[in-house]
């Protein structure tokens, strides 16, 4: 009777490991079911994302980041005093899909839509006068030149941590790659006397120049809330 009792006993205790073992895996799955969004801060500025598990080592991201910067800078050149007008647009939107290789390490490759823009326009704020020839500044002109990637960018990266969580509502992913965005392309035009330094062969050499950098560095911190 003693024998019967721990065998059974002991059969109790086996199954309801297993059963707990079984939990846990589902608890640490990449199901499909769940769904998260995350917060993140990146080098294309801050953004959302919505994250979905496919199955046990892949998940889906959607993302979307925007940074507008406004700056302008006063400086003299050639005994004129310049105004440069900078706006930067950081706008991307992402399709990126994560392979979970190992518990707290995963591989990222996918695509970022890039409709960044960098303008610049340089204008005079003081004129300038040779002998008793007077040029105001609005008869000197302006030059402006804008810069864009590649629209399409493919993307690869690593993660570390989690981007969807799994047992807990909330997970922390650092992620590092590189973004090929192709070399940017320059155009400049111009009003007034300078107009003419604005020319077509001007942009051929100025994106002749950034050819060389084709990649851009992607490092994002990301906060992320599981929605079920």
């Amino acid at each position: 009777m003693k024998i019967t009792r721990i065998v059974v006993l002991l059969a109790v205790f086996l199954g309801l490991t297993n059963l707990s073992r079984a939990q846990e895996a589902k608890t640490d799955s990449l199901a499909p079911a769940k769904l998260a969004i995350g917060l993140n801060l990146s080098t294309y500025g801050p953004g959302l994302e919505l994250i979905k598990g496919l199955n046990d080592q892949f998940t889906l991201r959607l993302g979307i980041r925007y940074l507008p910067v406004h700056l302008k800078i006063n400086q003299e050149v050639s005994g004129m005093q310049m105004n440069l007008d900078n706006n930067l647009k950081m706008n991307t939107l992402s399709l990126i899909s994560d392979y979970h290789f190992a518990k707290y390490v995963h591989l990222s490759g996918g695509v970022f839509i890039n409709l960044t823009k960098i303008e610049t326009t340089i204008s005079s704020l003081t004129g300038k006068t040779f002998g008793v020839i007077e040029i105001t500044p609005e008869a000197m002109g302006t030059i402006t030149a804008s810069l864009k990637p590649s629209v399409i960018a493919p993307y690869l990266g690593i993660g570390f941590g989690r981007n969807l969580p799994f047992a807990k509502k909330v997970a922390f992913n650092f992620e590092l790659g590189a973004v090929y965005q192709g070399g940017m392309k320059a155009e400049m035009h111009g009003t007034g006397m300078i107009a003419p330094t604005a020319s077509s062969e001007q942009s051929d050499i100025l994106t002749s120049n950034l050819s060389p950098y084709k990649f851009y560095p992607f490092m994002m911190f990301q906060l992320s809330y599981r929605i079920n």
